[in-house]
Parts: C-alpha cells; sequence; structure tokens
C-alpha cells in the first residue's frame, strides 16, 4: 500500500513537472512569434560593463524592447524591439537621463 501511494506520488510530482516545462515553452514559442526589429544606438560615455549594465536596465523598461546588447568597447547598443513598438526617441530620452548621450547608428 505505501508503495503505490509513493509510486502514485512520485507520478503526479513527474506530471506536474512536465506541464510546467510545456507551459514554459509555449510561452517562449509565442515571443519568439513576435516581429522584431533591432536598432542600433551609438552610445558615448561608456567606459565599463557597469555602464553597460546600466544601459541594458534602463533600455528593458521601454515598453516593446526584448533584449539588449550594449558594447563599451563599441560604442554602441543594439536593442531588439517588436516591431511597431520602436520607441527610438524614448530610448534615446531614457538614456541621456543616466547621463549618456546617443543617437541611431549610421546604417552606412
Amino acid at each position: 500500500m505505501k508503495v503505490q501511494f509513493i509510486l502514485t506520488l512520485m507520478l503526479a510530482v513527474l506530471l506536474s513537472g512536465l506541464i510546467a516545462c510545456s507551459a514554459d515553452e509555449n510561452q517562449q514559442a509565442a515571443e519568439t512569434a513576435v516581429a522584431t526589429k533591432v536598432v542600433t544606438l551609438d552610445v558615448e560615455g561608456m567606459t565599463c560593463g557597469g555602464c553597460e549594465a546600466a544601459i541594458k536596465t534602463t533600455l528593458k523598461k521601454i515598453d516593446g524592447v526584448q533584449s539588449v546588447d550594449a558594447s563599451y568597447e563599441k560604442g554602441s547598443a543594439e536593442v531588439t524591439v517588436q516591431q511597431g513598438k520602436e520607441q527610438v526617441q524614448a530610448m534615446i530620452e531614457a538614456l541621456d537621463k543616466i547621463g549618456y548621450k546617443a543617437k541611431v547608428a549610421d546604417k552606412s
């Protein structure tokens, strides 16, 4: 009787774990299905990894921003945004507020 109970309990835990993993995968698939665009910003004033982290944190707060890759060595930030939610001016203003000058990078 104890063995059956333990096996039933283990099966229930295993199934709940599988259901949770499946839900996470579905959410990730839905997020990646959204059309995105990469906006590259030239950013002046970055001097270290801390600057990169500050820029990432700040830009990720803007609606539509999905990811940010900042590089103080390149002096730029590549911002992946949902298409149609490219709030470039909001990004520039947010970076200005924390002490960095930004502009859209030339495509040439």
